[in-house]
């Protein structure tokens, strides 16, 4: 009876350990970015609305911010995948600034298992010219959810997905509306 006692308490720690094992073999890791990695990531959407907005390279330099297989997801639901596709959003035949301007703030990275995610408040900037022959602007909000992963070249978007921010409720649903001349206040005489 104690030897049979004994090969079962041997067995119930056995199991045990082994559950033990296993269940910490099946957790994920979650990679520890370094001060490196962290500016590294920083420089890598500092550079995109550079790439963007300027056609760098007929597209090129844009589309190398992507890992080969990697994806851009705009807000109306179409989705770039691969470099091929990529390589078009941003193809220009003159490197030189679009009207729309991307800015990007507020930078936020999290480490993963696979290597960090990101997001970033983003405000896109647009001129427009009014019939009257006045220019004026469209301020739009956005936002960026990423996937960043450490390729041999150095860090690359896995995936980026632009989120449209909706408009607080009780404000115009349409943001491209220009206040009118009428509408804008005017500085008062003698201040």
């Amino acid at each position: 009876m104690l030897r049979f006692k004994k090969t079962l308490a041997a067995c119930v720690i056995g199991f045990g350990l082994l559950g033990f094992a296993v269940a910490h073999a099946q957790q994920k890791k979650v990679r520890t970015l370094t001060p490196q990695d962290y500016i590294e990531i920083q420089q890598l959407v500092a550079k995109y609305p550079y790439t963007l907005d300027g056609g760098l390279e007929h597209g090129k330099a844009f589309a190398d911010l992507f890992t080969d297989d990697g994806e851009f997801h705009q807000q109306t639901g179409r989705v770039w995948v691969g470099r091929k596709e990529l390589l078009t959003i941003a193809a220009k035949t003159e490197e030189t600034p679009n009207a729309l301007g991307h800015f990007i703030m507020n930078h936020v990275i999290e480490p993963t298992a696979e290597g960090a995610i990101g997001k970033q408040y983003l405000l896109t900037l647009s001129p427009m010219e009014e019939k009257n022959g006045r220019i004026t602007s469209t301020v739009t909000p956005y936002h960026y959810e990423d996937v960043y992963v450490k390729t041999p070249a150095g860090w690359r978007f896995k995936s980026r997905t632009v989120v449209e921010r909706a408009a607080p409720a009780g404000r115009r649903g349409n943001r491209s509306s220009q206040a009118s001349p009428a509408q804008v206040p005017q500085p008062q005489q003698g201040r």
